[in-house]
């Protein structure tokens, strides 16, 4: 899943979170994962979205003639990037 916003998606890379269908009910309790339903951003079946595995991607590496696969919608991202934050926040005391 591209997470990075379009207007810097005008580089080489784009930020990417790899989805998982296997596994879904114990990922789908963890604090750096978010499941999504079929059917969310067109997608074929249930999966979760690891904010612990984020990486860039080559836009080379992509299939980009189709444009988008789909949108997810604004309520969905939001939980996305609440998951990174968990991921990449430091601890407070």
């Amino acid at each position: 899943m591209i997470v990075s916003r379009d207007d810097l998606n005008r580089g080489h890379r784009v930020v990417a979170m790899p989805c998982y269908s296997q596994q879904l009910e114990k990922r789908s309790r963890l604090k750096y994962c978010v499941l999504l339903r079929a059917g969310d951003g067109n997608l074929d079946k249930d999966c979760v979205v690891k904010a612990d595995e984020i990486s860039y991607l080559e836009k080379t590496e992509l299939d980009l003639s189709r444009g988008a696969v789909g949108r997810l919608k604004p309520e969905t991202m939001a939980q996305i990037m609440a998951a990174l934050r968990y991921v990449v926040r430091e601890e407070q005391h």
